[in-house]
């Protein structure tokens, strides 16, 4: 599970040896490896957190959750471009719509008293929304921070890293 607690130890257990390794044989990028592939498990276990939250709060504020949440990307590039789609863009364009039919609902009930319901769910709506669409975004930015430092860390040394790493898992359940 991403952002488990357990993981996250056997991940820094990990990077601790492969620091072990780097000053056994005083190799300069299995170290920068080791160190960024530490990085990349805190910054894992931070965007799991962020992603069930993220995930619960658009599903009860806007009663759908957005693709980007829903798929693993396959690069930080890709999560950053998710952030930029997914962000505010989308999360206002859905509070637009749930806006607009709030307001016809009320006009068309001609009731002060829905009306004033109607308004209220609707700034509801866009409060909702911008909270769900800040929460989207740092985790878009953790995940992109994950997935570069993971990245950056196979490039400095790749044969140790491909062998301390666990594999990145698909999110299940989604």
């Amino acid at each position: 599970i991403t952002g488990s607690p357990r993981r996250l130890a056997t991940e820094l257990k990990q990077s601790m040896q492969l620091v072990y390794v780097a000053l056994r044989t005083c190799d300069f990028w299995v170290l920068v490896g080791a160190v960024l592939m530490g990085v990349a498990a805190l910054f894992e276990s931070a965007e799991g957190v962020l992603m069930v939250l993220a995930n619960t709060f658009s599903r009860v504020a806007l009663h759908v959750v957005p693709l980007g949440l829903r798929q693993e990307p396959s690069g930080g590039g890709v999560a950053l471009m998710d952030l930029v789609w997914y962000g505010l863009p989308w999360h206002l364009r859905h509070a637009y719509r749930e806006c607009q039919r709030q307001l016809e609902i009320s006009f068309a009930s001609g009731c002060g008293f829905i009306g004033l319901l109607c308004i209220l769910r609707a700034l509801w709506y866009v409060l909702a929304s911008t909270i769900s669409a800040i929460l989207l975004m740092v985790t878009k930015l953790l995940q992109a921070g994950h997935l570069f430092s993971r990245t950056l860390a196979w490039y400095a040394c790749p044969a140790y890293v491909a062998e301390f790493t666990m594999p990145v898992t698909c999110r299940a359940g989604s």
